[in-house]
């Protein structure tokens, strides 16, 4: 788990480095996020990998995960927003890679975070 965390905070204070060109950069972000075909895309993979029936180690894992990411994007950004939003990615993207299960949406999330961009 201390692996996952840091390999995730260098690629998280990546992301907000790149993204910070202006203060309104989050809001346009995250408008665009809500968009539906991000959305709908989102929506449809978080149903077919949801952390669900998983192994109660296994989701305890992903949720500390999940509120490590957040933690660091608010730390960092201050706005619990843009932290919720990320840490569902990641919530997303650790079901995945624990459940073997991917989708073409998800495979580009991963992407884009590795590029240290906020999906949308």
């Amino acid at each position: 788990m201390e692996a996952i965390k840091k390999i995730i905070s260098p690629l998280l204070i990546k992301l907000l480095c790149n993204e910070r060109r202006d203060m309104n950069w989050i809001d346009v972000a995250l408008n665009s996020r809500d968009a539906s075909a991000f959305d709908s895309a989102w929506t449809e993979s978080y149903a077919v990998i949801a952390p669900r029936d998983l192994d109660p180690l296994l989701k305890t894992e992903i949720d500390e995960i999940r509120e490590h990411v957040f933690k660091k994007i608010y730390e960092t950004s201050g706005n619990a927003d843009l932290a919720a939003y990320i840490s569902d990615d990641f919530e997303l993207i650790s079901a995945s890679v624990v459940k073997g299960i991917t989708t073409l949406f998800v495979e580009k999330l991963i992407a884009e975070y590795i590029l240290g961009k906020f999906p949308r």
